[in-house]
């Protein structure tokens, strides 16, 4: 029986059972290896802790990722608006495709194709018409998730990234080979200032940061393809594979918790309002018709 009592949609297979939602995003919620006893992500025990932060579950899709400064932004000489959903810092926050229903086009006892599509100012007034598909494989490697978005509009259309994912992380030591760190302000929004060579940064690129016991929340250029969880106690890790569209790591834990979030995130924060060019930042230009699919892959081994 599911463990996560709104999930919709179940698979099973190469030792692991994973769980998703197809209201809530086409967002994997559960994810549990056989062989080692390990509940991978972390999984909402109910609706009511979604409401709570939806983006501390599974892996919510982030389109925008992170913030965007007064919601507001210029492309191709137009201005974009998002609504601003944060009034705390006066920005757009995460944007809603990670609420959005999904369509189910196909499944089978080991694979699913989710697929959300929207006109012109459908979703969220973005002025463009596009479709996405989640397309997840659960075999031997773990989950693997094809994500696809298509601009079907006649323009270029702007493109920015990212996953929140959130595992469960009670012991664990993070590795993740970065490189600058984006500084911010206290709105959590970039200065234009990075920095590198940090105590924390060298410990995180060896292998030796211990999740949950200090507050982490940092953005790196990611200078490697997959994130590392040990356990040493169990003699075991969770590794995440990202593809290297995915130049950014944003990474969450508050201080006393069990969890962590891995975020692959395509851009830098904000990145329409740095000091160089939006593209020089990991903004991904698709021109009409246009699409890009880019991979990710979960997994857990001794």
């Amino acid at each position: 029986m599911a463990r996560c009592n709104f999930a919709d949609v179940v698979l099973e297979g190469g030792g692991y059972l994973a769980e998703f939602s197809s209201a809530r995003g086409g967002t994997c919620y559960r994810l549990y290896h056989k062989e080692t006893r390990r509940e991978i992500l972390r999984t909402p025990e109910s609706e009511e802790a979604l409401r709570d932060n939806a983006f501390l579950y599974g892996n919510p899709v982030l389109f925008p990722p992170n913030r965007i400064r007064g919601g507001s932004f210029t492309f191709g000489g137009k201005e974009y608006r998002f609504p601003v959903n944060e009034p705390d810092t006066g920005c757009h926050l995460h944007g809603e495709l990670y609420q959005k229903h999904f369509d189910v086009l196909k499944k089978t006892d080991t694979d699913i194709i989710f697929r959300y599509q929207a006109q012109a100012g459908e979703y969220l007034g973005f002025p463009h018409a596009f479709s996405v598909t989640r397309q997840y494989t659960l075999d031997g490697s773990g989950l693997t998730e094809l994500f696809t978005m298509k601009n079907c509009s006649k323009e270029d259309m702007p493109f920015m990234l990212a996953f929140h994912t959130t595992f469960l992380a009670r012991g664990c030591l993070l590795q993740q080979a970065v490189g600058r760190e984006q500084l911010r302000d206290g709105h959590f929004l970039p200065t234009g200032e990075y920095v590198q060579g940090r105590p924390r940064d060298r410990e995180i690129g060896a292998g030796t940061f211990a999740v949950g016991f200090e507050l982490l929340s940092v953005l790196y250029e990611a200078k490697g393809d997959t994130a590392v969880l040990s356990d040493p106690e169990r003699r075991e890790r969770v590794c995440y594979r990202a593809s290297a569209e995915y130049g950014y790591r944003m990474l969450f834990s508050p201080a006393n918790s069990d969890y962590i979030c891995i975020e692959p995130q395509t851009c830098a924060i904000d990145c329409f309002h740095l000091p160089t060019l939006p593209e020089q930042n990991g903004l991904i230009v698709l021109r009409p018709d246009e699409q890009i699919t880019l991979r990710t892959t979960i997994w857990s081994e001794r």
